[in-house]
């Protein structure tokens, strides 16, 4: 399977103290590293500003860093399609945590083995709040939307084409999640999510910041 982590210098510390240390720990995926965009490092390009400000960016001061993200995933993309992977990939972000390291290849490869024919995209991470869901098997559930972007299975760069050309031609600025929940939902795209979350998010009080605060509670990796 090709697998892929996000991160910037500014969080490198991200990658040494959790990601790779978990990561290191399971044989069916070795990520490669790649560099994305420090978005305030950078002035912000015509066609995000050309669109108009969505309801999810408040602050004016965070915007260039969830263009950053989005740049991120769109270059990314770009490295994808110009290959033409056709299998399975999966992209991390930086702040991605492996929750169960013994059962996390088996769990993976369960998961992929029962999805159905169909799948475009599927979660091992993120929440699925409250919308549409129907459990296929004991391994697969299908949803309607699911929030969060690390730990993303793409079944190949046919369906990274057509994510990239609905970012780049919505109608409005967004965190990346929230336009994957505009694309999945314009583009009908097959959406499932792993019966058992393989991935957290670990979160951190700063981007600064070097000692991670894990989760929110004491069991961060259970859906919401």
């Amino acid at each position: 399977m090709f697998s892929y982590v996000i991160s910037i210098p500014s969080l490198y510390h991200r990658l040494d103290q959790s990601f790779w240390p978990s990561i290191n720990k399971v044989n069916s995926i070795k990520p490669e590293l790649y560099e994305g965009i420090e978005g305030k490092n950078h002035e912000l390009p015509q066609w995000w500003t050309s669109k108009k400000k969505g309801g999810c960016i408040q602050e004016e001061h965070y915007e260039p860093g969830v263009w950053g993200l989005v740049q991120s995933y769109i270059n990314l993309f770009n490295k994808i399609i110009e290959e033409k992977i056709e299998e399975p990939i999966l992209i991390l972000e930086d702040d991605s945590v492996i929750i169960d390291t013994n059962t996390f290849d088996k769990d993976l490869n369960d998961f992929l083995f029962h999805l159905p024919n169909d799948w475009e995209v599927g979660y091992i991470s993120g929440y699925h709040g409250k919308n549409k869901k129907t459990v296929i098997n004991n391994y697969v559930t299908k949803v309607s939307s699911v929030m969060q972007t690390n730990a993303i299975l793409y079944n190949g760069y046919k369906t990274c084409k057509k994510l990239k050309e609905f970012i780049l031609n919505c109608s409005h600025r967004e965190p990346i999640d929230v336009l994957y929940l505009h694309a999945y939902n314009a583009l009908s795209i097959p959406l499932y999510r792993s019966n058992k979350k393989l991935i957290y998010q670990e979160r951190y009080k700063s981007s600064a910041l070097k000692n991670p605060i894990v989760g929110g509670g004491n069991r961060p990796w259970e859906y919401l």
